[in-house]
């Protein structure tokens, strides 16, 4: 399986990393609408994250760069999402086209500004970035994480893009379990070696500071 230009490995390991990143998401979006909000995807994702967000009862677009995803992606999301090439710093929508944009490990170094910025410009309440963060202390184990930098870097331009709002980040580390075979617990930014920012529009608290401790979520 493919990712944002991960091949997640057709195993118990690899499926154990995307459902840890899936976790992940879903811990940080707990707050958001779903029913009737549209999301839209922006990353190569062949279909495995966005039937995930399609049975959370959002309406999913995915916007991907690669039209072999985007093929694969059709196929197996049939109904699920409606698809179109698109690259991830320059999309064909208008200012707050959506209810929310999630950046799917589609940043590199180079065009993380950008990327930012359009995610901010199209969504109307809300955005959140997952990426590898190549200086959390944990290492990944599997599969390798596209490297796009330091999560206080991402989050310092989701505040420059949208000063407004409140910000919530967790990260996890795929692959690492505890000794007993329990999955890690969600682990503050700068931890685990994929990181999550979500950065909610709305100036009103959407979440409790004990859900953000039952959570591992920090908010700022």
């Amino acid at each position: 399986m493919m990712d944002g230009g991960i091949t997640w490995p057709a195993s118990s390991a690899g499926m154990a990393a995307a459902w840890e990143i899936q976790r992940l998401m879903e811990a940080l979006m707990a707050s958001w609408p779903r029913r009737g909000r549209r999301l839209l995807v922006i990353g190569a994702d062949p279909g495995i994250h966005c039937r995930f967000f399609w049975s959370c009862g959002f309406d999913v677009i995915l916007a991907a760069p690669d039209p072999r995803v985007l093929a694969e992606a059709r196929q197996s999301l049939g109904g699920a999402a409606d698809v179109h090439l698109a690259q991830p710093d320059h999309l064909p929508w208008e200012e707050d086209a959506v209810d929310y944009a999630l950046v799917l490990f589609a940043m590199t170094p180079k065009n993380r500004q950008a990327v930012v910025t359009e995610a901010v410009r199209v969504a109307r309440s809300g955005v959140m970035l997952v990426f590898g963060d190549p200086f959390a202390l944990a290492r990944p184990l599997t599969p390798s994480l596209p490297q796009t930098g330091p999560w206080w870097e991402l989050r310092r331009l989701l505040r420059l893009a949208h000063p407004a709002g409140r910000i919530r980040s967790a990260s996890v580390a795929p692959g690492l379990r505890f000794p007993w075979g329990a999955s890690m617990p969600l682990l503050p930014p700068g931890i685990g070696p994929c990181c999550g920012i979500l950065h909610d529009f709305s100036p009103t608290p959407t979440t409790t500071p004990l859900w953000a401790w039952r959570h591992g979520v920090e908010t700022s």
